[in-house]
């Protein structure tokens, strides 16, 4: 599931930079051995891996499609039902895809701003419904996941 190997070890507030976290989450999920250190050094100081941070992107996505602290410990111990597993990683999925669908949509936004053109109103109203779907099968995705 994540990488392991050798590579850069990140102090705890490069790991909450790279992260987007602030370091008393890494406290947190290394307290709850969702993280862990690759080692220390001679000052005691926690240096994690790149795995760490896989981990830690993991979670965030998790945390995302609403799952709880213990469910993560869960699915990342392999424990959690194979039902809501399979609904938070298809949650996860159309997550990325949303995510991705939304930064087209804006970057086409952009370029078209400013072409004087009457069908570009047309590609901005689609534009916007395409939107209300996306936002409309989200909705769908949660009341999904809270069922199982």
């Amino acid at each position: 599931m994540f990488l392991v190997g050798v590579g850069k070890l990140y102090r705890i507030g490069e790991l909450a930079k790279l992260a987007g976290i602030n370091k008393s989450a890494i406290d947190h999920y290394t307290r709850l051995g969702l993280i862990e250190p690759a080692k220390r050094t001679g000052g005691s100081y926690r240096l994690y891996s790149q795995e760490a941070l896989e981990k830690i992107e993991f979670i965030n996505k998790c945390k995302k499609n609403r799952l709880s602290l213990a469910e993560i410990q869960e699915a990342m111990r392999g424990e959690l039902s194979t039902e809501r597993a399979e609904v938070n990683l298809c949650m996860t999925h159309a997550s990325l895809a949303i995510d991705e669908a939304l930064h087209q949509l804006n970057s086409i936004g952009v370029r078209l701003e400013g072409i004087p053109n009457p069908h570009i109103n047309v590609v901005r109203n689609q534009a916007g419904l395409l939107m209300l779907k996306v936002l409309a099968i989200v909705e769908l995705l949660q009341m999904l996941s809270q069922q199982v």
